[in-house]
Formats: C-alpha cells, sequence, structure tokens
C-alpha cells in the first residue's frame, strides 16, 4: 500500500516535470523571439519632457543657459 502510494506520487512528479519541460521549451525556443521583441519594446521609450524652468537671464536680459536638449536616463518602477 505504501509502495503504491510513493510509486503514484513519483509519477505525478515525473508527468509534472515533463509538462513544465515542454513548457519551457516553448517559452524558450519556439516563443523566444516573439518575447525578446515585446521586452525590448517594453523597456526602452522615448519621452520628451517640456522644460522645467524658464530661461534665467542677466541683468541685460540676455540668456544665461543654453535652450538645447539634453538626453537623460530616468526610470520608472
Amino acid at each position: 500500500n505504501t509502495q503504491k502510494r510513493i510509486l503514484t506520487l513519483a509519477l505525478l512528479i515525473c508527468v509534472a516535470a515533463t509538462a513544465l519541460g515542454f513548457r519551457l521549451f516553448k517559452i524558450q525556443l519556439l516563443d523566444g523571439n516573439g518575447y525578446g521583441r515585446a521586452a525590448l519594446r517594453q523597456r526602452t521609450q522615448g519621452v520628451a519632457w517640456g522644460f522645467a524652468r524658464g530661461d534665467f537671464l542677466d541683468a541685460n536680459g540676455q540668456p544665461l543657459t543654453g535652450r538645447s536638449g539634453v538626453w537623460k536616463a530616468v526610470l520608472f518602477p
């Protein structure tokens, strides 16, 4: 009786491991390119931000800073 339960449990574990192995094979080898493209689209995104401050001017009204755009890395959790 105990031997039968152990054999049944071992068989269930083998079936589950085989099913997980086939699923892993499908995800990595068959669908891997699609998942890679989806991850790349999700990972990188260009966002245009407006200037947070106005111009810095000297006493004569001449700008002290440039108004050119700057690339920055911003992380969103």
